[in-house]
């Protein structure tokens, strides 16, 4: 996990937002041109990485102008139809980032109040549990199963039983 004293990133998060948005590619989701899709994420060098990442792919001209990455504070007033939260939370995170990202309060308010439609969370969930403050209780509601009618979380694999897209 790197990081610096104030900010940090998760490769695995990139990775995996990166492996939805070609799903949704394949299924030709991203040529629907009414549908504008958000990634919020508490850390700048989060949003850089994510932005990096991103910007490699060959669908990117045809979603740049519908897609705000950012933290909170890009959102303030916007919605978009299809949000990702990534909270970069995982082993390794230094606790006083950690405890940032459970306790602010804004940070889980703009992820969940600025979809429109749906909302993935890509992260590592038990390690979300075990943050403390708003993200814990946020992610054992998440694993509660009590979402669009869902019955149980799922996740990708065995090997990936912590990161999970989570919320459809």
């Amino acid at each position: 996990m790197p990081k610096s004293s104030r900010s940090a990133w998760n490769e695995a998060e990139v990775s995996k937002t990166i492996e939805i948005f070609n799903s949704w590619y394949k299924l030709d989701f991203l040529s629907q041109q009414d549908i504008r899709f958000g990634i919020v994420t508490p850390f700048r060098l989060q949003m850089e990485k994510m932005k990096q990442a991103l910007n490699k792919q060959p669908w990117w001209d045809e979603i740049k102008d519908r897609l705000i990455v950012g933290t909170a504070h890009a959102f303030q007033g916007d919605e978009c139809d299809i949000m990702i939260f990534s909270p970069v939370v995982a082993r390794g995170l230094g606790k006083n980032l950690c405890r940032w990202v459970a306790d602010t309060d804004q940070l889980l308010n703009v992820a969940i109040t600025r979809a429109r439609g749906a909302m993935h969370v890509v992260g590592d969930l038990h390690e979300c549990r075990l943050a403390g403050s708003y993200l814990s209780e946020f992610a054992e509601y998440v694993a509660s199963g009590n979402i669009a009618g869902q019955t149980e979380a799922r996740f990708d694999s065995p090997a990936e039983e912590h990161m999970a897209d989570i919320l459809d």
